[in-house]
């Protein structure tokens, strides 16, 4: 073989080394393991019932006051509209002020502090049937 076939076949080689090393290191690097937990957001999702209060880790605090619409389709009848169901709420977070709210399930009330979603109430609401306040079981979540 002539020198220059020799010098090129060189060079590709050493260049075909020096990618494969490249790719390596790129490929297995393992990202450092911190001691330090990564930030994330808080959140909690939990049930209450009208009169109870719920103190979250989350800093925020809610009672339930009282269901101020009720007017779901009933789970046994065939409705045009699904209806809605309405709470009465005192919201605080972090201590601070009570904050009274009305809120609709399957809203989120997007508040400076977080998001409150409520997202589901039980029994469901049957055609002449009467739900007392005491049975409802409204479940939120906390977002902040």
């Amino acid at each position: 073989m002539n020198q220059k076939k020799i010098l090129g076949i060189g060079l590709i080689v050493i260049m075909l080394l020096a990618i494969g090393f490249f790719v390596k290191n790129k490929l297995m690097t393992v990202p450092a393991v911190s001691d330090q937990p990564i930030p994330t957001d808080i959140a909690e999702t939990f049930d209450v019932r009208v009169g109870e209060k719920f103190v979250g880790q989350t800093g925020v605090e809610i009672t339930v006051k009282q269901v101020t619409e009720d007017s779901r389709c009933p789970a046994n009848a065939n409705c045009v509209w699904a209806g809605r169901l309405v709470v009465k709420a005192d919201v605080s977070f972090d201590g601070g002020p009570v904050q009274e709210k009305s809120i609709e399930v399957n809203t989120v009330l997007e508040l400076p502090e977080g998001k409150i979603t409520f997202t589901d109430v039980k029994p469901a609401k049957i055609l002449n049937g009467t739900i007392k306040p005491e049975e409802y079981i409204f479940t939120f979540s906390i977002e902040r």
